[in-house]
């Protein structure tokens, strides 16, 4: 079933890889894998809420590291929980280190939280190693001089 999932998901029929994988949860409840897929594909389906909800189910059964907690972290700014993607966001930076894609998350989370600031200084710092920010630290100065 997770191969069949995969197959549909390089094929781009991303409708039938979730039902695979929801089938697959459905048999093996303690498939982190298929947990944290349905958590990416509900995220990037703008629902953030229900991605959160087996991203956590997935990290309650086996913790794998930062760069899941960096997925919940994000869910959970996107359903703007901000108290769940802080906390989310400090483990997996005590895991991760201070490496871009953690920075990059705190400063969306700083963003959505409307601390436009916090956002431009952590961009800052990316931006000093990596010119891929420039997008969004024109987005975060925009607001910040609303």
């Amino acid at each position: 079933m997770q191969a069949l999932a995969g197959v549909e998901i390089r094929r781009g029929d991303l409708g039938t890889a979730r039902l695979a994988y929801e089938r697959l949860v459905l048999l093996q409840p303690s498939n982190v894998e298929a947990l944290l897929q349905l958590a990416r594909m509900e995220g990037a389906s703008q629902r953030p809420a229900e991605g959160l909800a087996h991203a956590q189910r997935a990290l309650a059964l086996e913790d794998r590291g930062g760069e899941d907690w960096l997925l919940v972290a994000t869910l959970a700014a996107q359903a703007k929980r901000f108290d769940v993607a802080e906390e989310s966001l400090t483990h997996a930076q005590s895991l991760l280190g201070s490496i871009d894609q953690v920075l990059f998350t705190a400063a969306v989370l700083r963003y959505q939280e409307g601390r436009f600031d916090d956002a431009a200084q952590i961009l800052d710092q990316i931006h000093a190693r990596n010119d891929e920010v420039t997008a969004l630290r024109a987005a975060v100065e925009a607001a910040r001089h609303r």
